[in-house]
């Protein structure tokens, strides 16, 4: 009797030990299945815009096979790159570590703030274009450095440049423009003008010299009553407040020299066959006229400067400007 009954309780044992086995199987087969199918579809758009730490991980994925229990392993939200987030996912009580790449992206441009968008400066006076910077910031990297353009490398990032140059001894306008790039390589350009306004000698010069029109040539005068070319620079300059030499050829001296393309309202014309031989001076009134005390027969007049050179066999040896 023991005997059987050792052989009916192997039997049932063989019996349970090969359903387990079966069992264990389609368990593991269960599994094997079930943890293959949790699948998780990243989105085209699969970007994060840097320092927002109050994403929905919903908004990177298409499809989820499975639900998101939790995230195992974040990004670093401040990183700008491509990252790895590893999600939590379970199915049918079946959790699995799911890794997905997403990009951490810097989009917000450099920010530039200027005092004035238009300056205006008298003309011959210092004036600091940086000084209308107030300053140049971007969301996620702070203030940005200035750096001289000259410096600046294609691989150069956190800086910015001003570009453009003032010279106030010239009148117009000109073009400042400051360009910022983040650490991201955004770009930001803002400009702003720079009017270079004549100085208000340079108008009482002229103003002067208008007013005396008609007056007569007397060689060696130095009045309204008659004038000699530069007796008659000597009296307006006066009447300004300046002080100049008395003869044509010390007057090639006075104040300093400028291009006759940077020739501007005020300036002295000196005329002449060379340094050695000054012959004329007269003032130049702008629109490439001039006013002077010609000759006895036209006493003081207004003239065309391309005109006149060509009438007396002289050049012009030299531009002399004081204020």
């Amino acid at each position: 009797m023991k005997t059987i009954a050792g052989t009916v309780g192997l039997k049932i044992f063989l019996l349970g030990f090969i359903i387990f086995i079966i069992g264990l199987g389609c368990y593991s087969y269960f599994y094997s299945q079930t943890y293959n199918s949790i699948i998780v579809s990243v989105s085209k758009n699969n970007k994060l815009e840097c320092g927002n730490p109050n994403y929905d991980i919903y908004d990177l994925i298409d499809n989820v096979s499975g639900e998101i229990v939790s995230i195992y392993k974040d990004i670093d939200i401040n990183q700008v790159g491509k990252q790895e987030v590893i999600l939590n996912v379970s199915k049918n009580n079946i959790v699995r570590k799911v890794p997905i790449i997403v990009e951490v992206v810097d989009t917000s441009m450099p920010v530039i703030n200027l005092k004035e968008e238009v300056i205006n400066v008298n003309s011959n006076t210092s004036y600091d274009i940086y000084s209308n910077i107030l300053n140049v910031t971007d969301d996620f990297d702070g203030s940005l450095k200035y750096m001289d353009s000259s410096l600046v490398e294609d691989n150069s990032i956190g800086y910015y440049t001003v570009n453009g140059v003032l010279n106030t001894s010239i009148i117009g306008s000109n073009n400042i423009e400051v360009k910022a790039v983040d650490k991201a390589g955004n770009i930001t350009t803002k400009s702003f003008i720079v009017n270079v306004t004549s100085h208000g000698k340079e108008e009482s010069i002229k103003n002067v010299a208008y007013s005396l029109l008609g007056s007569p040539y007397v060689p060696g005068g130095v009045s309204p009553s008659g004038f000699d070319c530069s007796g008659f620079v000597q009296y307006v300059y006066s009447c300004a407040g300046l002080s100049v030499s008395r003869s044509a050829g010390t007057q090639l001296y006075d104040g300093y020299e400028v291009n006759y393309e940077n020739i501007r309202i005020g300036d002295i014309i000196v005329w002449g066959y060379d340094s050695e031989h000054i012959t004329h001076t007269a003032i130049y009134v702008g629109n490439g006229l001039m006013i002077h005390a010609a000759n006895p027969l036209e006493g003081v007049v207004v003239n065309q400067i391309s005109n006149w050179g060509t009438l007396t066999g002289v050049h012009i040896v030299s531009i002399r400007r004081l204020s």
